[in-house]
């Protein structure tokens, strides 16, 4: 079997090496005897999807099959969100490449066991999923009443266009930030790159203690209950 290694250390873990993690993992595929297509490594935050490279050159080469399964030493190098965790290996397994992570037995989707465990994350993050949008809607409620912690209004002009021109942008662009970018140029007539709406959603998304992507996926749930366009 094919198998992809993926390693993590934080930028904030300063006296920690990924070469620990790979070496764990390569002792446990010489006992498996599983072939290593690469190794992966990023030296980033989990949330920070932008620096990490090596994450994204996984995910491309996933999008291809070009192995059967993906190894890390623990769950957490790879996600710190449930949400995105669930999301992501509910996409390795629809194109055929299981997870494992090798100091945590029961996350693996290539056994029975881990398959309930699986589903076990799935019922988890769907719970996670409506709590946030919960408190979405309730954070977006308070703040049209009283503003924002830093005394602002709701709704202030962020170079010309309101954060629920943002939220118009991606709603009206498969919730893509580049898209979305593009889209605010044309409409604005000035220049938008796709780091400027990260940083915008970015701005709201911390006033209710979420990263982008939770606050996203929980804007893109409201829009299906009915919420958004």
């Amino acid at each position: 079997m094919k198998v992809a290694l993926y390693a993590r250390v934080s930028t904030r873990d300063k006296d920690q090496n990924p070469e620990v993690q790979l070496d764990l993992m390569r002792q446990y595929c010489a006992t498996n005897n599983f072939e290593i297509f690469g190794e992966y490594v990023d030296e980033a935050s989990a949330t920070d999807y932008i620096k990490r490279d090596g994450w994204a050159k996984l995910m491309k080469h996933a999008a291809t099959r070009r192995f059967q399964m993906i190894i890390v030493w623990r769950m957490d190098r790879a996600w710190r969100s449930l949400i995105d965790a669930v999301t992501t290996m509910q996409d390795l397994k629809n194109k055929g490449i299981d997870f494992r992570a090798v100091s945590q037995g029961a996350i693996d989707t290539s056994t029975p066991m881990g398959n309930y465990m699986f589903q076990v994350l799935m019922a988890a993050a769907e719970f996670e999923r409506e709590t946030i949008r919960v408190r979405v809607v309730e954070s977006v409620d308070h703040y049209k009443r009283v503003g924002t912690k830093s005394g602002k209004p709701w709704g202030r002009p962020r170079r010309s266009v309101d954060f629920n021109k943002v939220l118009e942008a991606l709603r009206n662009n498969n919730w893509r930030c580049n898209r979305a970018a593009a889209w605010l140029s044309e409409q604005t007539g000035e220049t938008y790159v796709p780091g400027s709406v990260w940083n915008r959603v970015n701005e709201v998304a911390a006033e209710s203690g979420m990263t982008v992507r939770q606050y996203i996926a929980a804007a893109k749930a409201e829009s299906c209950h009915g919420g958004g366009k």
